[in-house]
């Protein structure tokens, strides 16, 4: 299992960051990947925080999405390992 990192960035000029990232396999049986965005000027509110669902068939395009928006909206503090709920579970399956 390889780990995907979204790296931190001190000095953004966004309001919002990625707070969260995972993957995994939806009801459908598409790969859903879900970004949980938080604004910066309330960070501790549970209330202001957004998601965001990006579903498609090819888990690399998903990855490569995720990191788009990562660009757009970039981790602060430190940096968020995107959690690949698919390859936990085959681990756990074991």
């Amino acid at each position: 299992m390889q780990f995907q990192t979204l790296k931190a960035v001190k000095n953004s000029d966004s309001q919002f960051y990625v707070a969260i990232a995972s993957i995994g396999i939806n009801s459908e049986g598409k790969y859903e990947g879900i970004l949980i965005i938080a604004d910066k000027k309330k960070p501790k509110s549970k209330y202001e925080a957004s998601d965001i669902h990006i579903v498609g068939r090819n888990k690399e395009t998903i990855y490569r999405q995720i990191r788009e928006f990562a660009g757009l909206y970039p981790p602060i503090k430190k940096d968020v390992i995107i959690l690949d709920t698919e390859e936990m579970r085959k681990l756990y399956e074991k």
